[in-house]
């Protein structure tokens, strides 16, 4: 702008990042159901509940009859004494309410970063309302979404940090930050490993240009991994932690959980064709590299190829990768419109960052919104799902469970209902499994679970090791064909939901007794 802003211009109007907040929530106003769409997300609701009850952290578990007492590492005890908390304010849609504004701030923060890093406001605009699509892939009421957003504050703050802008003195609130996050989500690992690619990047660059400046990025990148190291030490389980979230990475059954199964891209979904529109974004940047001028360096490559292989891997780090390659294709984009800053369009997206830079109306309209859904949550709202019931669990499979919970004392369930059945009905009805990988780990769940849940060979056997007494499936699960060729089991109950088998003998006697009875 050429002349100094308005009052009314710096402190009234509403910045750009205001929109995209307030987007993401009238998102999942119009669709409530979809934060607690994940199947593990009612079992951390029920442990909430545990934690704010009891005060501490239970070692062993009790909503399971197949690993009932067995240890159990509870790496995410801090974000369920959160969401404890939450549900004792304002229950189910409070909850989710906080945990969405969370989410929702990622966007804001990837056009803050690239607006501060130069990029045009239009090409910024644009490329976070793509990430923010990609990242409504994943917009759940789980403990990922504080591992998302520190990962995004940390990934800005490295960079700043290989560019010798600042060092850890300036950033010491990165050291409490490491040991907040160790506690919400086993996701800090994934800070500590890129803090470590990030020093490894610069002890290379330092060995191929030997100077001062580069040594002491070097000796500051790892003061910084060295503290936020021990950092991560101040957790219930101490290095425990750590050796406990490397051996759940190294589960081979990872595969048959959607999230980390490699991404679908022969029937891709809206979030995975956005996802390839980054993809070719970054190939463009790279390949026209040399063709205009651009702040890029050697992190911008390191970092986005070693997050795409994690994204190629595994669904769940797509956001990661979304998160580490936005800025970095807006940066390089905006270095292409350079040269055409004589068209009115680049001209006015240039113009366009300086002004949403020097804008403040976001201190007032960030709280006002948040405010606002905040309080929308507390009334008797239909943006905001207060149950459970019909996305795994169905009402009336839960309202046959309590009619006749003793035909329900050792069930036998697919992961996906574990959740729900633990939330409603947890501990006097134990669950066969749930979907904490990392409790069960592979032996049990590939020899024991999936052959009852694939109908394999000897799911019968497994059956009767475990005593169940009933099943409760989805609608349409394989074990069906097995169970409808078997004599010991018979159908009671079926809607859109689920399907509920007794076993043929106690279900006869149980007929006899009505008979008799009337």
């Amino acid at each position: 702008m050429s002349e100094k802003p308005s009052f009314l211009f710096r402190y009234v109007l509403p910045p750009y990042a205001c929109f995209l907040l307030l987007g993401h929530m009238v998102l999942m106003m119009v669709r409530p159901e979809y934060p607690l769409g994940d199947p593990g997300v009612p079992w951390h609701f029920k442990w909430g509940q545990v934690l704010l009850e009891t005060m501490s952290i239970p070692g062993q578990d009790f909503f399971s009859h197949t690993m009932y007492g067995a240890e159990w590492i509870n790496y995410q005890w801090l974000f369920q004494a959160i969401i404890g908390v939450t549900q004792w304010i304002g229950g189910i849609p409070f909850t989710t309410a906080v945990l969405m504004t969370v989410y929702a701030f990622l966007p804001v923060l990837l056009l803050q970063r690239m607006l501060r890093e130069g990029a045009n406001a239009i090409i910024a605009l644009l490329l976070a309302c793509l990430a923010w699509f990609i990242l409504t892939m994943h917009s759940l009421d789980r403990p990922h979404v504080f591992t998302y957003l520190f990962f995004s504050i940390l990934v800005e703050r490295l960079y700043r940090m290989f560019e010798g802008e600042t060092d850890l003195k300036k950033s010491w609130w990165l050291i409490p930050m490491l040991t907040l996050w160790t506690n919400l989500h086993g996701g800090f690992s994934v800070g500590l490993f890129t803090i470590g690619v990030v020093f490894l990047t610069a002890g290379c660059r330092y060995g191929c240009n030997r100077n001062a400046a580069n040594l002491a990025i070097v000796k500051n990148l790892f003061f910084t991994g060295f503290c936020c190291g021990l950092a991560s030490l101040i957790n219930p389980y101490g290095i425990g932690l750590h050796l406990h979230v490397l051996s759940f990475l190294e589960l081979k059954v990872l595969a048959n959980w959607q999230e980390f199964a490699s991404p679908d891209f022969y029937t891709p979904s809206g979030n995975i064709r956005g996802f390839e529109f980054l993809i070719l974004g970054l190939c463009i940047v790279f390949f026209l590299k040399g063709k205009f001028p651009s702040r890029m360096h050697v992190l911008d490559l390191v970092l986005c190829l070693t997050f795409l292989h994690f994204a190629l891997q595994s669904g769940r780090h797509i956001i990661l990768f979304t998160l580490v390659a936005t800025p970095v294709i807006a940066r390089g984009l905006s270095g292409l419109l350079k040269s055409r800053e004589s068209w009115f369009i680049v001209r006015r997206g240039f113009e366009l960052t300086q002004e949403q830079l020097q804008m403040r109306g976001g201190r007032i309209y960030f709280p006002l919104i948040v405010a606002g859904y905040l309080a929308l949550s507390l009334t008797s709202s239909a943006f905001f799902q207060d149950h459970f019931y019909d996305i795994h669990l169905s009402r009336k499979t839960a309202e046959l469970i309590r009619e006749q919970p003793e035909k329900f004392q050792r069930p036998f369930n697919t992961d996906n209902i574990g959740g729900a059945l633990i939330y409603y009905f947890g501990p006097d009805i134990k669950v066969f499994a749930d979907d904490r990988a990392d409790f069960y780990w592979q032996e049990f769940i590939s020899e024991k679970y999936f052959k009852v849940r694939f109908g394999l060979e000897g799911w019968d056997d497994v059956l009767a090791e475990y005593d169940v007494d009933s099943l409760i499936l989805p609608v349409d699960n394989a074990l069906q064909a097995a169970l409808l060729l078997s004599p010991e089991w018979k159908k009671v109950h079926e809607d859109d939901v689920n399907v509920v088998y007794f076993k043929a003998a106690d279900e006869t006697d149980h007929f006899s007794q009505e008979q008799d009875f009337q």
